[in-house]
């Protein structure tokens, strides 16, 4: 009897003390935070971050990622994950399969100024998160040799396109580098698949007329324009006056402004809301 009611009482202790670590244990969690506040923390951390620290609780794997909704993939982001597929020997397709089902609030995509030698990854990349990211809106690009197969598949969720230059441009992009011939219709074609784009810039010595020509039909949403070159003909800025969506016009005349006041008004006559901005 005696020994059983010492085995009662040092059971009756170690429970106490369970109790006890539990409440501890409860008291300095995260899991004392609620979804939403643990959800807002997180939103502070790097994207890179996100991944470090995902295993510290099962909340933080719930919530970690819900507020990515854009992610840019530059020059940065493939050299690392070039060197992940060298050191866990994996296909770019898989990593970047497990980034996008991790992610799949995204809805904007910024892959400007990646090199040439990483843009053969561009259209892989963008395919991946297309499939496993429905709420996708937004791509932001450029326009180089390897980056026009996009637009087929992606322009109708191009919103943005930074800059247009010579397939032979040096890697430092500038306005003062810009491309010594007319522009080249292949450059122009895809563009006209690109009809949700809000803001886009063209840097080149000579521009054709062709390229404004409908453009009013081809970019209904365009809402900001920035133009590049030597000189601005009224024909282009015809063209121009029938986007019915634009607010801002940027003017870059390299050697001399060519246009008359009257065309400049003209074209306020014609775009009331338009605002300016003129250098030379």
């Amino acid at each position: 009897m005696a020994q059983q009611m010492k085995t009662s009482l040092i059971t009756t202790d170690n429970t106490n003390e369970d109790i006890q670590q539990i409440q501890i244990y409860a008291k300095d969690s995260l899991d004392r935070f609620g979804d939403d506040l643990c959800s807002l923390l997180l939103s502070y951390f790097t994207f890179e971050d996100r991944f470090r620290y995902e295993c510290v609780s099962k909340q933080f794997q719930r919530t970690v990622f819900e507020s990515v909704i854009d992610i840019t993939i530059n020059d940065n982001f493939i050299l690392k994950l070039m060197l992940k597929l060298l050191l866990t020997k994996t296909t770019t397709p898989y990593e970047m399969a497990i980034i996008a089902k991790k992610c799949p609030n995204i809805e904007t995509i910024d892959c400007r100024g990646i090199i040439f030698t990483h843009e053969e990854h561009t259209l892989e990349v963008l395919n991946t998160f297309r499939d496993n990211c429905p709420h996708l809106r937004h791509i932001y690009c450029d326009i180089r040799p390897n980056t026009c197969q996009l637009f087929p598949t992606f322009g109708r969720l191009v919103t943005k396109i930074n800059v247009i230059q010579s397939w032979n441009e040096s890697v430092k992009q500038s306005l003062n580098e810009t491309l010594k011939k007319p522009i080249n219709e292949e450059v122009l074609e895809p563009l006209k698949l690109c009809h949700r784009l809000t803001h886009l810039s063209l840097y080149f010595e000579e521009m054709s007329d062709k390229l404004s020509l409908n453009c009013g039909k081809h970019w209904p949403r365009l809402q900001c324009l920035s133009i590049g070159n030597n000189e601005i003909t009224v024909e282009c800025l015809d063209h121009i006056s029938r986007l019915p969506a634009l607010k801002t016009l940027e003017l870059h005349i390299l050697c001399g402004i060519a246009l008359r006041d009257s065309d400049i008004e003209d074209l306020f006559f014609k775009s009331p809301k338009l605002i300016p901005f003129l250098s030379s």
